[in-house]
């Protein structure tokens, strides 16, 4: 194949998304590339950790600078690096292959296109010039330290300029206070010496007294004495409960009027004829009160006290008593959980509440399962062997002479009173 021109050069810029970095000139081998970047400040050195795709009219580099995409500001360049050494051995009489020699061709217009781009970027003296690129390259460096030392002392001298400038401005501006503060002293005493003392209709001067002082700079600090806390037979400070008695941040009370039955005792049962539970109250079905011991700490607190020990019990005997009476409702005891914090609520939405004292419940919080009064049937025996009916319409053999009579199945799946329902709600002390 022919092998025309192309830049032994590509130039790229970092924008923070491109990876990937094509070139349009050939190599035969990676080793054949150069890849060199140039930081913000100028510095140039050659990139490591890339790879290369290679095809006969080009390729493509891959690049990760420190992990991620070129960042903008920064510069790539893929250069060739040809090695300048010519391999192929022709032997006298023997067969030339027409590929080898293509190839080697193609490699020496390579290396020259190489040298070409590297001589667009170098200093060519024009034929009749005496001096040497070496003579010419100190000029310019030469020339340019001079510049630079220039622009310093011109800098240094704008500076000094400046700061004497700002110098003057701070002088300036000190002067014109304290003349302003002169004034303000001088208004102020002529003002003091015709004002008068203060009154509750007029404004001026007040002597210093008790709980009052003052410093010699003119600053005022009241001294106020500790305020108790209020009881019923002192005044004092009092602080909102949340519920029935807020505030604001601005310090702004305001009272929420409330029903009787807002207001309880911590482990209060009520029942009400609602279909939600007012505010301090919760349904008592078993649910869990989580953070319990912050959010609801009166009921926290009512359920550590020694004397409410017994309302309280092991989630295995609240699960037992719960599978006693059915499996719904039948647990009329709280579960406290100090280490997660939770209370498990009672559940006695299918039990009936009967006063204690007597002698199936002596004790408030004993509890007993459900059951039927002690009753009999009476049933007419036959006088003889024979087939007989039951209440059911089922037919039975019936005998006279002993044995069990079986009458039918009636009535439901418990014993109960004339019934109504309520919400059973336990007072907690917190918001719901």
């Amino acid at each position: 194949m022919t092998m025309p021109y192309s830049a032994s050069r590509a130039l790229f810029e970092g924008n923070g998304a491109a990876t990937q970095f094509p070139f349009s000139f050939r190599v035969w081998e990676e080793s054949q590339l150069v890849v060199s970047l140039t930081s913000p400040q100028g510095e140039t050195t050659q990139a490591t950790g890339w790879t290369a795709t290679l095809s006969d009219s080009g390729g493509t580099v891959s690049y990760l600078h420190q992990g991620a995409a070129l960042p903008a500001g920064w510069k790539l360049a893929i250069v060739r690096n040809m090695p300048f050494s010519q391999e192929i051995d022709l032997v006298s009489g023997a067969r030339f292959d027409p590929q080898v020699m293509e190839d080697g061709l193609d490699q020496a217009a390579a290396e020259r296109q190489q040298l070409l781009e590297q001589l667009s970027r170098a200093v060519i003296l024009p034929p009749t010039s005496e001096q040497s690129p070496q003579e010419v390259v100190e000029g310019i460096r030469a020339d340019r330290e001079r510049a630079e030392r220039a622009a310093g002392n011109a800098a240094a001298s704008a500076q000094a300029t400046a700061q004497n400038t700002e110098e003057a401005k701070r002088q300036a501006a000190t002067a014109a206070r304290e003349a302003d503060r002169a004034r303000a002293e001088a208004d102020r005493a002529t003002e003091i010496a015709s004002v008068g003392p203060a009154t509750p209709h007029r404004l001026g001067l007040v002597r210093i007294g008790a709980g009052v002082e003052v410093d010699e700079e003119g600053v005022i600090a009241v001294n106020i004495p500790e305020i108790p806390l209020a009881s019923a037979q002192r005044a004092g400070l009092v602080r909102p409960d949340g519920v029935t008695l807020t505030a604001t941040t601005d310090g702004t009370l305001s009272v929420i009027g409330v029903s009787v039955a807002m207001t309880g005792y911590p482990t209060e049962f009520r029942d009400f004829f609602e279909q939600h539970p007012p505010a301090g109250w919760a349904v008592r079905n078993g649910a869990v009160l989580e953070n319990a011991d912050t959010a609801f700490p009166a009921l926290w607190a009512a359920l550590h006290a020694a004397e409410n020990a017994w309302k309280c019990k092991t989630p295995e005997e609240w699960t037992a008593l719960s599978a006693t009476a059915g499996g719904v409702g039948g647990a009329p005891f709280f579960v406290v959980d100090d280490e997660a914090g939770t209370i498990k609520l009672p559940d006695t939405r299918g039990d009936y509440t009967r006063g204690a004292g007597h002698t199936l419940l002596p004790n408030v919080g004993q509890w007993i399962p459900d059951t039927v009064k002690r009753h009999q049937h009476t049933l007419s025996p036959f006088n003889s062997n024979g087939w007989g009916e039951g209440q059911d319409g089922s037919k039975r053999w019936m005998s006279s002479q002993g044995g069990t009579i079986a009458t039918g199945w009636a009535g439901e799946a418990e014993s109960r009173p004339r019934t109504f329902g309520m919400l059973p709600c336990v007072y907690t002390g917190g918001k719901h």
